[in-house]
């Protein structure tokens, strides 16, 4: 997400929409601890960067997609600021 953030400039929201793309289609899993930033990040990204709010209800959609997709956003200071 941080190189997301670093180059674009160049991509517009392309980059977030492809990545977006590939993790609805299967569960998401926390593999790294670092996982629980992609939610904080990318609504950052889509509030601050690209201003686009059928992207922010994208994110949105998959965090709320299921119960276990909520251990995603990590702890209680990551939630709010999501």
């Amino acid at each position: 997400m941080l190189v997301l953030c670093v180059i674009s400039g160049l991509f517009e929201n392309q980059i977030l929409k492809n990545i977006l793309d590939e993790v609805s289609a299967e569960p998401l899993e926390i593999v790294d601890k670092r996982d629980c930033l992609f939610f904080v990040h990318a609504m950052s990204a889509c509030l601050y960067m690209y201003k686009d709010l059928g992207l922010a209800k994208r994110v949105n959609d998959l965090l709320n997609k299921n119960a276990r997709n909520q251990t995603l956003i990590g702890n209680s200071i990551s939630e709010s600021v999501y």
